[in-house]
């Protein structure tokens, strides 16, 4: 309830997409460092680093799920490839 996405999250997630597909890994997590508001401003446009790639990153609820959703589509997949 306390995050407050940053304005260019869409930018950080396809950054992260490219950082999985450059690991080589079909599923993970990362940790994201994204600069925060300055005089008690949002910034437009923050600046950010993936700073570490989790494979197995803790769960709570939501993540559960995402790794749910994520890992049925990975067998769909990987059954219609064949």
């Amino acid at each position: 309830p306390s995050f407050k996405k940053p304005a260019n999250w869409n930018a950080i997630v396809q950054d992260c997409i490219r950082a999985k597909n450059a690991l080589g890994l079909d599923i993970c997590a990362f940790d994201v460092l994204v600069q925060g508001s300055t005089e008690g401003r949002e910034r437009t446009n923050p600046e950010w680093l993936i700073c570490e790639s989790c494979s197995a990153a803790s769960h709570g609820t939501i993540t559960s799920e995402r790794y749910i959703t994520e890992i049925n589509k990975l067998v769909l997949q990987k059954y219609n490839a064949r």
